[in-house]
């Protein structure tokens, strides 16, 4: 994990997702709350990072080596369940490696970690099903809760399978761990749920986030094709080198059909008293639940987050797995580490001066890194600026605090909620407007005039074009108070 953090240390902010992370820390630190107070992710991965942030000085690094610790928690968890449910220490080593390699984008190490100790905690159960191993499921159910529902109802759909799993092939009664599995999930999901009796309006905004909203749009994420074979995928052709596209494609398609065969394996085989293979099976059904965050937005990102799970499963299959497994995340996973595309595209990135020392960029942000840096020499650090859709690496970046409650408005807005956020800038007041028209996933649709047509007249009229040195592109706007 150390040799992770140091090999990427220095690499490019991971765009909006990365800067949205880091964000919602620092404001944690400043007494704001997730969910409530500023669009985030559940408030658990905040909690875990501020401690690091506090004493990192408030920076990028500390981020990294943060979310890098969790992915330890959960990959040694692992490590310790699969050595006592048989797996031998050549097996062991190949579990870290695959943990290890496919942990590209650090702001996706929180989730691999969370996914990684759920797997144990459900290897555990299958090992040894019990009222003791069904209350530590429950503990890593709610926990995973803590830092994003969308796991913790994984966690719960894992739960029900592997529990009836117990009850078809032991003598294990379903009635006894249902409760010891119940008051696990309240036990770890404690914090979360005490916090939002505590701090009024919290429960409120997790109810809209994680079930209003995506019921309105009806979706959980902003949704990508497929990517089956003879249908276009822009996101793996765009991203990939053009010989590891049929291979990415090919981890799309047949990962999830392993999980599932191996899950249906597992239920039709034969009880004698006890679960065969539990780190097989553990891992088999926990890819295969968490595979519909794989298919809310197909793209290198979501799979690289479930795909640590799948590898464990193959590594714990035998000898022909942990080939397939190791030969699959060595060639996937390091190319896409920005360490390596810098080492074979050296012209595509640069080392500006920039408020963190040593941090590289990619050449496509460097004319708006300048301007940014421009525009920011005349505001003091603190101050409100409005940075969307996508710009939300520039706040934590000069230090600056969003205007508006949505870092990340990417979907359609309703009359209401641009209302609201005019309303929210107008109380603001802030001195900067960085505006990003691009056609996300290709999409004029979702270009920020279209998706908010009303702030986007707002601010042409309450604001004045803002005169910067270094030509933008065309589809990047900046603007100054006309105050």
């Amino acid at each position: 994990m150390g040799a992770l953090v140091l090999a990427t240390r220095h690499e490019p902010i991971f765009g909006a997702d990365e800067g949205y992370l880091w964000y919602g820390v620092l404001e944690v630190l400043r007494g704001a709350m997730p969910v409530r107070d500023f669009r985030s992710y559940e408030p658990g991965r905040y909690w875990v990072l501020a401690p690091f942030l506090w004493v990192g000085r408030r920076g990028l690094l500390a981020v990294r080596i943060g979310s890098t610790a969790v992915l330890a928690v959960g990959l040694f968890g692992l490590t310790l369940v699969g050595r006592s449910a048989g797996l031998g220490w050549g097996s062991i080593g190949a579990v870290v490696v695959v943990g290890t390699v496919w942990a590209i984008r650090p702001h996706k190490r929180i989730d691999q970690g969370v996914l990684l100790g759920l797997t144990a905690a459900t290897v555990h159960f299958l090992d040894a099903p019990g009222p003791t191993s069904a209350t530590i499921l429950g503990l890593s159910i709610g926990v995973a809760a803590v830092f994003g529902l969308n796991h913790g109802l994984y966690g719960a759909v894992i739960f029900v399978l592997v529990v009836v799993l117990g009850a078809l092939k032991t003598d294990l009664s379903i009635g006894s761990v249902a409760g010891y599995g119940a008051a696990g999930v309240a036990v770890g999901a404690a914090p979360l749920w005490l916090t939002a009796l505590a701090r009024p309006g919290l429960l409120r905004a997790l109810v809209h986030r994680r079930l209003v909203a995506p019921t309105q749009r009806r979706s959980t994420n902003l949704p990508l094709p497929y990517p089956v074979p003879g249908r276009p995928s822009p996101q793996l052709t765009s991203a990939l080198p053009v010989g590891l596209v049929p291979l990415v494609r090919a981890v799309f398609c047949v990962v999830p059909l392993l999980a599932l065969v191996a899950t249906v394996v597992a239920f039709l085989a034969g009880g004698d008293g006890q679960i065969e293979q539990p780190v097989l099976t553990g891992a088999a059904v926990v890819a295969l639940v968490a595979w519909h965050h794989v298919t809310s937005r197909a793209d290198l990102g979501h799979l690289q987050t479930v795909a640590p799970v799948a590898m464990v499963g193959l590594v714990a299959a035998g000898v022909v797995g942990l080939v397939i497994a190791a030969v699959v995340s060595v060639l996937v996973g390091p190319v896409q580490f920005e360490t390596f595309k810098r080492w074979r595209h050296p012209e595509r990135y640069f080392r500006p001066d920039s408020p963190v020392p040593g941090l590289w960029f990619r050449r496509t942000d460097g004319a708006l890194l300048a301007a940014v840096a421009e525009l920011g020499a005349g505001s003091s650090p603190g101050s409100c600026w409005i940075a969307v859709p996508l710009g939300g690496w520039i706040l934590p970046l000069f230090d600056r605090r969003s205007a508006v409650y949505d870092t990340f408005c990417v979907y359609p807005a309703s009359p209401d909620e641009q209302r609201a956020m005019i309303t929210q800038l107008r109380a603001a007041q802030p001195e900067v407007a960085i505006i990003r028209l691009e056609a996300l996933d290709g999409r004029d649709d979702l270009r920020f005039d279209r998706t908010h047509p009303a702030v986007w007249e707002y601010l042409n009229t309450a604001f004045v074009s803002a005169e910067v040195a270094t030509p933008l592109p065309e589809s990047i706007r900046v603007f100054r108070s006309a105050g």
